[in-house]
């Protein structure tokens, strides 16, 4: 779900149309949400993305995805700088000067073999594996974006507004907010620093 400016318009007129007609409960969500400091711009941002049919395709998550990539390709190419020095040291090494200083000829290479194993190593290139992200990720940053600033989880409000978001992508469903609890906690437990990275996260300046 690439950002389109035409599917974002139609579902926030629907959204909108639900929201004036019969979606009491969903309008009364978004006044808690306003009155306890959230940012209703993420709000219907993180909604829409989460409810859509191809969920796991949002904006979010290919900006998170895209980010991935560029850290990965960053350490892939500080991982070669490395690499470069090491071989420049060893072209050195047999220069009498150069032995003379213990930190360079001693402390330095054992400095830049062991950053080059850690950059090297299968279990931080997974770390930053794109499909090392779970499914569901844009309604796990929605709860959890929900309950930094709030205070509370409130999945009940929750659970209106996603019910608004799915009718207004013409998918409706019903929604448990003891069910939506549910995912948060399994979320947490099988992905334990994704869900501390998005407690911390920073959204509109909170």
């Amino acid at each position: 779900m690439k950002r389109n400016l035409e599917w974002e318009g139609q579902w926030a007129e629907n959204f909108n149309t639900l929201l004036q007609d019969r979606r009491g409960k969903c309008r009364a969500a978004l006044k808690w949400a306003a009155a306890n400091r959230c940012d209703l711009d993420v709000i219907v941002e993180l909604v829409a993305g989460c409810t859509h049919p191809n969920a796991d395709e949002n904006e979010l998550t290919l900006r998170v995805k895209r980010n991935l990539r560029e850290r990965r390709r960053r350490l892939e190419n500080l991982n070669r700088q490395v690499r470069k020095m090491q071989l420049a040291l060893q072209d050195v090494k047999t220069e009498q000067l150069l032995s003379r200083f213990q930190p360079i000829s001693v402390e330095l290479p054992r400095a830049l073999q062991s950053a080059g194993d850690h950059l090297s190593s299968p279990a931080l290139r997974r770390a930053f594996d794109t499909r090392k992200v779970p499914s569901g990720f844009a309604l796990i940053t929605l709860c959890l974006y929900v309950r930094r600033v709030t205070g509370a989880s409130s999945y009940v409000h929750l659970a209106n507004l996603l019910e608004a978001g799915y009718e207004g992508h013409g998918t409706p469903r019903i929604v448990n907010p003891d069910s939506l609890a549910r995912k948060v906690r399994s979320f947490k437990r099988d992905h334990p620093q994704i869900a501390e990275a998005l407690e911390k996260q920073n959204w509109g300046g909170q």
